[in-house]
């Protein structure tokens, strides 16, 4: 199994009064996916959960994962959709087969 780097990326969250503002949180990253600690407003962790993102855009794939080990398990289940490392920062958002995929992924997944 590839090893993941730990690195930090730029994770857009929704400031209350300031629109979309990025942060740049810790992150054990493989093959353009990034699972980090659940981040929320005002630059916070929250004690429990985990996110799965595009490395690259920072753009949650998946949110509110109980436990890094389920986090790194469903980024095994995802690294087969497509090329993460190389897709566009807009790439999600504007392919449909790509989150079609996604959501069969994550509708399949008892968490």
């Amino acid at each position: 199994m590839k090893r993941f780097e730990v690195k930090f990326i730029s994770v857009p969250i929704q400031a209350k009064d300031s629109g979309v503002e990025n942060i740049e949180v810790e992150s054990y990253v493989r093959d353009g996916l990034a699972v980090h600690p659940q981040i929320f407003l005002k630059r916070q962790y929250l004690k429990r959960g985990w996110t799965l993102s595009h490395a690259l855009s920072g753009y949650a794939v998946a949110k509110y994962i109980k436990t890094r080990k389920e986090a790194f398990a469903l980024l095994e289940k995802f690294l087969p959709i497509c090329d993460w490392a190389t897709l566009g920062k807009d790439g999600i958002m504007k392919n449909p087969e790509i989150k079609a995929r996604a959501k069969e992924i994550l509708q399949s997944c008892s968490r």
